[in-house]
């Protein structure tokens, strides 16, 4: 069972980097007591996308709540409680190209593309590393992800009942 994601996306300059998250939230997000942030909450078991820009300097990752050594080593990113594990990041251009992808991807399957499978967000990186980000070869990967096994849409309700199911058995 991967954890779910708080991501605290700061709201004031004294913070030396701004941060967008985008992926399936659990709930609508909250400003905190102090309103200093913004708190984001995501499913461990979905993916979720981190911009960074530090000063003129962009970072993205494609992350997911860490599980387990299989995952590797849990990484810690700014802005967020939780370990994680990184599916892929680019910088620079490459994470203008990964906002671009996301919109893209938004535009025609809603937050749902946040649920695909962890290969997809692997292959997306490939992609992306390789200068193939035609629409073709994403939705070339996007095919291949759904004919790989059961549908991958599953609603809120479906991954909370999952969820409970996990803890029970745990």
């Amino acid at each position: 069972m991967r954890y779910n994601i708080t991501v605290h996306v700061p709201q004031t300059n004294e913070i030396s980097y701004t941060l967008f998250a985008k992926g399936f939230n659990i709930d609508i997000p909250k400003l905190s007591e102090d309103e200093s942030e913004l708190l984001f909450r995501f499913y461990g078991e979905t993916t979720v996308l981190l911009f960074y820009n530090f000063g003129k300097f962009k970072k993205a990752y494609a992350v997911t709540g860490w599980q387990n050594e299989r995952d590797g080593e849990p990484v810690f990113l700014p802005g967020v409680d939780e370990k994680l594990c990184v599916l892929f990041s680019v910088r620079g251009k490459r994470a203008l190209i990964l906002e671009k992808i996301i919109k893209y991807l938004t535009s025609n399957y809603n937050n749902e593309v946040f649920q695909l499978p962890l290969t997809f967000w692997y292959k997306m990186g490939v992609l992306i590393d390789s200068h193939r980000t035609r629409k073709v070869y994403i939705e070339n990967i996007l095919q291949l992800s759904k004919n790989n096994g059961k549908e991958f849409f599953y609603s809120k309700q479906e991954l909370e009942e999952e969820k409970k199911n996990a803890e029970k058995s745990a």
